[in-house]
Formats: structure tokens, sequence, C-alpha cells
């Protein structure tokens, strides 16, 4: 299987940034879905770094099996 992208490491994080358990799941060759805030993949506040950032993180997500991730809104949250 094709290794995935490496992602930068910061301090006090995984190196993948990722739970143990995904890499588990890619390495039995299981693919798996997920779900997040729509916040947490576009913000107007954040600059482009942040966003690249985001990017390398939904490539490694893919890379890792990830094949579908679900958006959502939470109501009454104001998220800005």
């Amino acid at each position: 299987m094709p290794q995935p992208p490496r992602v930068a490491r910061r301090a006090g994080r995984p190196r993948s940034g990722l739970r143990p358990g995904r890499r588990t799941l890619h390495e039995a060759g299981f693919a798996w879905e997920s779900s997040c805030r729509i916040d947490q993949t576009v913000r107007t506040d954040r600059d482009e770094a942040w966003h690249v950032e985001r990017a390398r993180m939904w490539r490694t997500l893919v890379a890792l099996g990830l094949r579908r991730m679900l958006f959502g809104v939470e109501s009454g949250v104001d998220s800005t």
C-alpha cells in the first residue's frame, strides 16, 4: 500500500494529528467515514497557512482510508 503523506509535527500533538486508531484501520484495509463542523474546514478569520495545513490534513485522511466526511453546522452556536 502507498504510504500516506507526512504531516508537519506540532509540539504536543501526534505526528499525523490523527487518533491512533485511524492508522490501524488503514493498515487493516478498512475505509471509514467521520463528521465535523464546517468551521473546522474553512474559516474566514484564518490565514492562508491555516488553510494549507487543513488541506494537508484532509489529503492525509483520504490517504488513510477516509471514504466520506459529513459536514454540519450546530444550531445556536456562534462559531465566529
